[in-house]
């Protein structure tokens, strides 16, 4: 049997590294406890230890039933491998059917830094063994307690955080997603055979029964998700990026034509902003008014759609007030019935909403940056490296607010001149979330950061300081396409020779204009920055220029000054997005 499996070479077969989660004849997780070679792995040894106990111990291989299946597919076993007396495995297989699969993507939560690339899982819908019609969530993710940043870093991103992989009714999940965290909820019924959907439920019960450890960047809920997935298209597991987002899952199953529906759950106060931006702020105003009167109405000479979008307001506004105390259980019942009797004197309209800031037209998360700066009178050649970078020039439509995550990212300079390499900056992790304040949810803008990054000194001189900063300020929108903001950096920074708090307030503005341009200026005023007594102003101007889906064009102007002399720089990029 071994030498059958060798002959054929059957363990270079894409499905058992799927499986197994292996790229490259190489653990994807090297801290999985399934692997039965974990002291010396390998394919082949992993092929050939699964055989063994396939035909020695009947009970281990109730642990196994995804590579049993797989094996007996290819090769002919000289007895009958049966799991009928897998007593836990017959009943998942009772209690979790699947009769369809689903990729879930719960969008970004922009108040929340740890929620900013959203939430990936499965969902198994079927027909239990009571005859009952369920629905079943599969899930990947770690719990990130404490407040100590940098431990909490180096085991997400070095030795792992304990890993929880889980199977439960899908009605908690998307409960806690719309309620709780206020996510939209994208839900992708996938196009799978029955064998690939069987096959996907057989691996999860091997990970459930798993010790696997979490890794940030190379082993997440978006890496174990499209693991599941790519079984049954195991030809593309050699194309799984090292660091995956869960949109980068959602793009997956496009790419590779694996959707069969889609279907938008909103959340409420997602539906509710999405109505705010559709009308007008008078119709807003009055309709909230009524609201809170118990006294809603269908305005007069306007059309019909116009009617129905207004009541689908008031039923919005009239949960969303009921929810925050605004008014009180009565006056919610009386104007949740008096909206249903408005319905019901309209004709049959849907509210439409899934092409409404769809999380898809989000540009890639990684980058890759390379330009020409100039400072000082001296011309330097940039390059970046980004793995997660949502940046401050990238089109933001697509979700409210304007945001911004960065992680593990770094920029170097290179003057060819004078052979001089240096590090401009390393930004461990950075998150910006500008939400506009606006009179019915209020909002503000807050951001974190910390890493390495080039201080200015009194003589405009910059010096590399670790640094860590907080933000908080305000943020208004006239328009879609045009906002302004208010903000004030504390941060705690220290280089070679000094450590010192400092204070940054800034003001600034963003504009976007035709053929996907965006503009975007910036007023600072920096207080005890290196420790100086002289403060430092800055203005910049930012032009991005998104010239198609994974390609920008940037350009800036900095000046820098204070009290005794001046500096400005100049620089154009190419950010291209992976």
């Amino acid at each position: 049997m071994i030498a059958q499996s060798k002959e054929i070479a059957l363990y270079k077969h894409p499905r058992w590294q799927a499986i197994l989660h292996v790229k490259d004849g190489k653990p994807l997780n090297a801290n999985d406890d399934r692997y039965l070679s974990v002291n010396n792995f390998s394919l082949a040894q992993e092929m050939m230890l699964t055989i063994n106990l396939i035909l020695n111990d009947a009970q281990s291989v109730c642990s196994y039933p995804a590579r049993i299946k797989f094996l007996q597919e290819f090769l002919s076993f000289n007895k009958e491998i049966d799991l009928a007396h897998c007593d836990d495995y017959q009943q998942y297989l009772q209690k979790v059917p699947v009769t369809d699969v689903y990729l879930v993507y719960a969008s970004e939560n922009v108040k929340n830094a740890s929620s900013m690339l959203g939430h990936i899982m499965l969902r198994m819908d079927g027909t239990n063994d009571n005859n009952l019609k369920v629905s079943h969530g599969i899930t990947f993710f770690t719990e990130l307690e404490g407040f100590n940043v940098p431990a909490i870093l180096y085991e997400s991103l070095v030795t792992g955080k304990k890993g929880f992989f889980q199977i439960a009714p899908y009605s908690d999940f998307v409960s806690h997603y719309l309620n709780v965290e206020q996510r939209n909820v994208w839900e992708y019924k996938l196009l799978l055979t029955n064998i690939q959907k069987q096959l996907i439920r057989d691996i999860a019960w091997e990970l459930g029964s798993s010790d696997l450890s979490y890794f940030f960047h190379t082993y997440n809920c978006a890496t174990v998700t499209q693991l599941l997935i790519a079984s049954a298209v195991p030809e593309k597991i050699s194309t799984l990026q090292s660091w995956l987002t869960p949109l980068d899952v959602v793009r997956f199953v496009e790419n590779n034509n694996l959707i069969e529906k889609t279907n938008l759950i909103p959340s409420d106060e997602w539906e509710l902003r999405a109505l705010i931006d559709t009308l007008p702020a008078a119709d807003i105003t009055r309709a909230k008014k009524a609201i809170h009167e118990g006294n809603i109405n269908l305005i007069k000479n306007t059309s019909q759609k116009d009617q129905f979008i207004t009541v689908s307001f008031y039923q919005a506004y009239n949960k969303f007030a009921k929810n925050n105390g605004l008014i009180n259980d009565s006056i919610y019942e009386e104007n949740n019935n008096n909206a249903l009797l408005l319905t019901a004197q309209l004709p049959n309209y849907q509210l439409e909403v899934s092409e409404y800031k769809k999380p898809t037209d989000a540009s890639p998360d990684g980058q890759f940056l390379l330009g020409w700066t100039q400072e000082n009178k001296e011309d330097w050649l940039e390059i970046g490296f980004f793995p997660v970078a949502s940046d401050e020039g990238d089109n933001k439509k697509h979700v409210f607010g304007e945001t911004t995550l960065t992680l593990a990212s770094i920029n170097v300079l290179y003057n060819p001149e004078s052979n001089n390499l240096k590090l401009d900056n390393f930004i461990v992790y950075s998150m910006h979330s500008r939400i506009p304040y606006d009179t019915t949810f209020k909002g503000y803008s807050t951001g974190f950061q910390f890493g390495f990054e080039r201080h200015y000194d009194e003589q405009l001189n910059r010096n590399l300081s670790a640094f860590i900063e907080g933000q908080l300020g305000f943020t208004y929108e006239f328009t879609e396409d045009v906002g302004v903001y208010a903000e004030t950096s504390l941060g705690l920074a220290s280089d070679i020779s000094a450590t010192y708090f400092y204070t940054t307030p800034q003001l600034g503005a963003y504009l976007y204009l035709i053929s996907d341009i965006k503009l975007h200026a910036q007023h600072s005023i920096s207080f005890n920055e290196q420790k100086s007594d002289i403060n430092l102003k800055a203005s910049s101007l930012f032009l991005d220029w998104h010239i198609k889906d994974d390609l920008y064009f940037s350009v800036d102007y900095t000046r820098h000054w204070n009290s005794t002399t001046s500096t400005k720089s100049y620089g154009i990029r190419l950010r291209y997005k992976y």
